[in-house]
């Protein structure tokens, strides 16, 4: 009834004496009322007892369901080993907006020489250790500036991860072109060099809904994303896939097209460098669908 990831509390429990909640008094009670899409567990009285379901057992509804409260989603991602650590925390917020927001966003003040993680706002051109945005409609893409003092081997690790059934969030290294869906307490060691890391690592926000089905069943996500003069393409296809590139700027003119452009998990990349400083409206056209992106060029 509470915790991040549920497994920080323990169970909640009701028979026919009563309930037994999971905070003081009877905070977190149930109600014997199992809501649909609800987990639990029951003792049985012997090795071969079987547990009997009917019709007659239904209610028309219930308002008990046990999750994480409210709808924000909030995840603590970490770098450090065994001497070194640092931490920022990414909230997707109802109320949060893509600028700066003075109650949600914290800039980054550098109080550990040692090492440093940031997210990095490519619009406003600032670092901060708590940021925040609203929920993206397609992807809202995450640069992280990191910075080690000393060379050495290194973990990145979601060590919280709050309301993120409807989105999911992926660490990408653009130098091994290694992308990685993240789960709570998942850790991602690496070999850093020292000095200052920035356009390597990006934290992908990604709805739900950006997955569509192609021939055969296969779900194909497409990640369009942008960092300082040069725009990344990438996708999760097992094996390559010739695709068509198409760039617009705000008034529908075309600016940049390119055929047989090669989707895969390792990003192909594109230079900026031509087009003027503003925002893009960048499609992929795959195997007749349509993937469309946002991006900014510094």
């Amino acid at each position: 009834s509470g915790g991040s990831g549920y497994s920080n509390t323990d169970y909640a429990v009701w028979n026919g004496t009563g309930s037994l909640g999971t905070g003081s008094g009877n905070q977190g009670a149930p109600n014997g009322v199992i809501s649909t899409g609800q987990g639990f567990k029951v003792k049985a009285t012997s090795p071969g007892a079987v547990l009997n379901f009917t019709n007659a057992m239904r209610v028309a509804n219930t308002t008990q369901f046990f999750r994480a409260a409210g709808d924000n989603s909030r995840m603590w991602f970490s770098v450090g080993n065994e001497d070194y650590f640092n931490q920022i925390l990414i909230g997707v917020l109802d109320d949060a907006t893509d600028g700066e927001d003075r109650l949600y966003d914290a800039t980054k003040l550098r109080g550990n020489h040692d090492i440093s993680l940031a997210a990095y706002d490519d619009i406003l051109e600032k670092d901060y250790c708590i940021y925040a945005f609203p929920q993206p409609a397609y992807e809202k893409v995450v640069p992280l500036n990191v910075f080690i003092n000393e060379a050495g081997t290194y973990t990145f690790k979601p060590e919280i991860m709050e309301n993120f059934q409807f989105t999911e969030v992926y660490f990408s290294d653009i130098q091994t072109g290694n992308e990685t869906q993240l789960y709570e307490g998942l850790e991602i060691t690496l070999s850093l060099p020292a000095g200052e890391i920035n356009g390597r690592f990006f934290l992908n926000f990604r709805s739900e809904g950006n997955i569509t089905g192609i021939d055969r069943g296969e779900a194909v996500d497409v990640s369009i994303y942008s960092y300082a003069d040069v725009l990344y393409l990438s996708s999760n296809i097992s094996r390559g896939k010739m695709a068509q590139l198409e760039l617009f700027d705000m008034s529908g003119r075309m600016v940049m097209a390119e055929e047989n452009v090669m989707l895969s998990a390792s990003p192909s990349t594109f230079s900026l460098n031509a087009l003027s400083r503003g925002v893009y409206s960048v499609r992929i056209l795959l195997d007749g669908e349509s993937f469309n992106a946002k991006i900014v060029r510094q």
